[in-house]
């Protein structure tokens, strides 16, 4: 493929990507790569690459559109326990006890340290607050 047929390529295809311009931008950041006479072949090889890529990118967007609205989740007018329970997943859940355990503890063992108590009954000074005893 010649430079004049990689442009003309080029010039055609980089519209046809306006529908996501995260892929225009690829698109077109790696056309100006190949713009330069003087580059190495490997490097407008790659950039060739990495316009096809782009392409097959947009291509398998538009063929499978169904991956992006499948996850469209509709929220309640309140959220309830037995909501949270039907709709947040296990994983979440165990993740969720996990840090606040890994809190407390932390909390816990902070507050045993001298320097931490110190710092924080002074903290609690500058805010005004009445720090406990």
């Amino acid at each position: 493929m010649t430079n004049s047929e990689l442009t003309e390529w080029s010039d055609k295809t980089t519209p046809l990507l306006a529908f996501n311009p995260e892929h225009q931008k690829a698109f077109i950041k790696k056309r100006r790569t190949l713009s330069f006479l003087n580059q190495p072949e490997s490097i407008r090889v790659a950039a060739l690459e990495a316009m096809v890529s782009t392409l097959k990118m947009a291509i398998a967007e538009l063929e499978y559109p169904v991956a992006k609205a499948q996850f469209d989740l509709t929220l309640p007018e309140k959220i309830t326990v037995r909501w949270l329970q039907d709709h947040v997943p296990m994983r979440m859940w165990g993740a969720f006890f996990t840090l606040l355990l890994a809190a407390f503890v932390l909390g816990a063992s902070l507050s045993c340290n001298q320097t931490i108590s110190l710092l924080i009954i002074n903290i609690a000074k500058l805010w005004g607050l009445k720090p406990l005893e």
